[in-house]
């Protein structure tokens, strides 16, 4: 009986010991599903048929390709992470198209993002983002900033909700020019205030400050090459006549399927005239149609011209942009947009866009 019981317990502690090594065994993938859980991979592509109609010149078109690719990550239960890389064909910050040409050569790929976000869990709503990060402002539009502008540096936003109304507060730190002597910075302040007023009706008002220290007597900035004045006041010896010290406010208002918005930008430095930019337009989504119209008028020196939207051209013009979108089938969509520029030169430009974009 003895021998017989010293077998039974043998035998039991081989189970326990087989058991511990299947569990260590399933434990292992479900560790490694976990991870993949936290990695989130997604891009776009958008091909695009451009054609440029400017007064006195050339007619020109061309064929031109955006890519994007990023990689995203849930560090831990307070810290994200992202980095995307993209097209160009320069090292511009407000453009990621590059153009189709030179016998079918590979193209350039650029680092677009690359940032790291933490948000305390004992500070409910705050996140210190730092590296070269999306815009963490609120706008109605793309008055002030490219859409493709991402700026490198720090920021702390901070948003709360006090019942029916958001609100979000954003300080920032950014570099944007590395110098021997005085860096170029750009330093932020902005609040905004959404409020659901009704049903299905929305406001949002902002209010920013963006004051650029160490442009006044600055070359104007340079991206292969390419002297990026873009409208604003120069010198005569190719820098920047004034400092940008820079408020930015805004109103969005949503009604059912009509957005409304408005913005103005106003130089503050010292000696501006030609300080002031607005916009002005409206949205609609009909079905799934979206369509949206604007005019604009901006003023030489009313903001950075290296920084303003590329399509319009920068400060200096004024004009109309429409824009429409349509979703073809899930992740497809196609879409047109048409500007009518009146340049700081008083040249008239016609530009057209044909888009077709896919995202994953």
């Amino acid at each position: 009986m003895a021998g017989i019981a010293q077998e039974t317990t043998s035998f039991r502690s081989e189970l326990d010991d087989v058991a511990a090594r299947l569990a260590k065994l399933e434990k292992g993938p479900e560790q490694s599903a976990s991870w993949s859980d936290k990695i989130t991979i997604k891009g776009d592509i958008r091909y695009r048929y451009e054609y440029k109609d400017k007064e006195d010149d050339t007619d020109k078109s061309r064929n031109r390709l955006r890519a994007r690719v990023g990689v995203y990550a849930q560090v831990n239960d307070e810290t994200t992470a992202g980095i995307r890389l993209a097209t160009g064909s320069d090292e511009s910050p407000t453009s990621t198209n590059q153009d189709i040409d030179n016998f079918g050569s590979k193209k350039t790929i650029w680092l677009d993002l690359a940032y790291l976000a933490y948000a305390p869990k004992y500070i409910d709503g705050a996140t210190l983002t730092v590296g070269k990060m999306n815009q963490p402002w609120v706008f109605a539009s793309d008055l002030l900033f490219d859409s493709d502008f991402n700026p490198e540096g720090v920021g702390l936003t901070y948003g709360t909700d006090l019942g029916s109304i958001s609100l979000k507060t954003q300080v920032g730190y950014f570099t944007l020019m590395e110098n021997k002597t005085d860096d170029i910075q750009m330093a932020t302040a902005q609040m905004s205030a959404s409020a659901d007023m009704a049903e299905d009706i929305t406001l949002t008002a902002t209010l920013g400050g963006f004051f650029y220290g160490g442009l006044k007597g600055e070359a104007f900035a340079n991206f292969n090459g390419k002297t990026a004045e873009n409208g604003n006041s120069n010198n005569g010896t190719g820098a920047y006549l004034f400092d940008y010290d820079i408020i930015d406010g805004s109103l969005m208002l949503d009604f059912h399927s009509i957005t409304a918005y408005a913005e103005v930008a106003n130089n503050m430095a010292d000696n501006v005239k030609d300080d002031t930019a607005w916009i002005l337009g409206l949205g609609t989504q009909i079905k799934k149609l979206s369509l949206d119209y604007n005019y604009r008028d901006m003023e030489r020196d009313s903001v950075l011209g290296a920084l303003a939207d590329g399509d319009f051209g920068g400060p200096g013009g004024k004009g109309h942009k429409i824009k429409a979108s349509y979703p073809v089938a899930e992740n497809l969509s196609i879409g047109a947009a048409y500007f009518r520029i009146d340049t700081a030169s008083d040249d008239d430009v016609n530009l057209v866009h044909f888009d077709v974009n896919v995202k994953f």
